[in-house]
């Protein structure tokens, strides 16, 4: 951990030393491939520690730092030393609050308050002005780990939300059938991680009592969900998404001076869908230089899809578990339907509980952000007109012959081939007709939807830039497991 300009400045200046290693144990050989690989992952990892010291550093002294994570009192010390970078203050300014000697702050923090009494350390706390959680967990006899995960799946958490919004080692732990003694600590710290993400204490998650989850009012109009227990489910995820929607806003390295386009219209001329078919890739990156965010999700059940403006900014959540690039072509338009019909603003949310349908026109917003959708997707209604007709005249109207016909119409008018064939299962559904599976032969194989979103998000946001607990939650976030 850096703790003050001298070592800030001794680490900036060995970067570049290290790179000049990493260079030359990649170029130079110890004859034995695991020698040469070890050098160069030792370099490697000395190199990554190096960075994220001096980004941690960094971001402390941007003075945007609200909240220092400390895992329990053998953490605090470090808090305490960050808490003194985030404000700005160096050693010997926080020495002459204390009425000490810099060289005595310097002992202190040379060793991570090591040497300090329980009072020293609450005497820092008061110059640095510091607010700390006041609270112990002690374990009841009839305290449980089951009890504890009964608790979480009842305000929504489920075993899979769990291992997304807590590192791996404490969900593992949490998770496993071992009834040591360290599975109370696990439930303490996952408690207080878990609490901001249900608006409920993280006391009340630990009581081993029959907790009552409730869906306030103004939560269940945020998110237009029925009061339910599958509401339940879906409001913890919504909160989950949102919070990492706002991570994703604030990591956004450059965001851009373009407005989206209010016309489907538009969106067409600028991806050129006049001449080519459209493609998730190109319009993931389309939504980014055009200021709306768009992040992958993979937990099961739940929403399926959200977007919010955070900031001034939209934010777009999609969760889609078919690996199927019509699918999520789809879903996109649509929630860029959303933004686009200016349906999205700060004081409210549009959440997708059921699966989103290209014919659901049972809520005015809904059936406009579908009919933006299927606009930008193949044109205006004469020329979607065209597309059906050319349809039923290459297959001389025989179902039989559709699945052959619909490549052929969709080259012809330069449409996704897979989204065509979705859009007419849909319109031979409403006649009666059951024509999904041949629909679902028609779809295209190729790069996973859920990497192109998440390659797209990856190269737009500044990870560094997020403190460490918030940057793994993203990177668990939108990985694939």
């Amino acid at each position: 951990m850096i703790k003050n300009d001298r070592q800030y400045r001794i680490s900036k200046s060995k970067v570049a030393e290290f790179r000049t290693a990493l260079e030359l144990a990649k170029s130079s050989s110890h004859g034995d491939p695991l020698l040469d690989l070890a050098a160069r992952d030792g370099v490697a990892s000395q190199l990554e520690t190096l960075e994220s010291d001096i980004a941690e550093y960094e971001r402390l002294r941007t003075g945007n730092v609200g909240v220092i994570q400390s895992q329990g009192l053998v953490g605090l010390p470090r808090a305490l030393i960050r808490a003194r970078i985030a404000q700005g203050l160096t050693q010997n300014q926080l020495a002459k609050r204390l009425d000490l000697p810099e060289q005595q702050v310097q002992r202190w923090e040379g060793n991570d308050y090591a040497n300090a009494s329980l009072q020293a350390l609450a005497k820092v706390a008061n110059a640095l002005e510091v607010t700390t959680r006041e609270e112990v967990f002690v374990p009841t006899r009839n305290f449980s780990v089951s009890g504890f995960l009964n608790n979480l799946t009842k305000v929504g958490i489920t075993k899979d939300l769990l291992r997304r919004l807590t590192p791996p080692d404490l969900a593992e732990t949490l998770l496993s059938a071992n009834p040591a003694e360290e599975l109370f600590t696990a439930a303490f710290r996952a408690a207080n991680l878990l609490e901001r993400f249900v608006a409920i204490p993280a006391e009340k998650l630990l009581a081993m009592e029959n907790l009552q989850p409730s869906l306030t009012a103004a939560a269940t109009a945020r998110f237009k969900i029925p009061a339910t227990a599958r509401a339940i489910a879906v409001h913890a995820q919504a909160i989950f998404a949102n919070y990492l929607a706002a991570l994703v806003s604030s990591a956004w390295i450059t965001p851009p001076d373009l407005s989206f386009p209010r016309s489907s219209e538009e969106l067409r001329k600028d991806l050129q869908l006049e001449t080519q078919p459209l493609s998730l890739d190109a319009l993931v990156a389309y939504a980014w230089s055009h200021g709306i965010a768009v992040v992958p999700l993979r937990v099961a059940g739940g929403f399926h899809g959200a977007v919010w403006e955070i900031d001034g900014r939209c934010v777009v959540v999609l969760k889609q578990s078919a690996e199927l690039e019509a699918r999520w072509i789809y879903d996109l338009l649509h929630e860029l339907g959303h933004v686009a019909r200016g349906h999205v603003h700060a004081e409210g949310t549009i959440i997708e509980p059921q699966p989103i349908q290209q014919n659901d026109a049972d809520i005015t917003a809904e059936d406009e952000a579908n009919e933006w959708a299927q606009e930008a997707a193949f044109g205006d209604e004469d020329r979607l007109v065209q597309i059906e007709e050319a349809c039923e005249i290459a297959s001389h109207g025989k179902l039989q012959r559709l699945k052959e016909t619909v490549p052929v119409v969709a080259a012809r008018f330069h449409v996704h081939a897979g989204m065509l064939a979705n859009h007419l299962a849909h319109r031979l559904d409403e006649q009666g007709n059951d024509w999904w599976g041949a629909a679902q032969n028609l779809q295209s194989s190729g790069p996973s939807p859920f990497d192109v979103v998440r390659n797209e998000l990856l190269k737009r946001i500044d990870l560094k830039q997020l403190n460490p607990i918030d940057r793994d939650l993203i990177v668990r976030s939108v990985s694939e497991a």
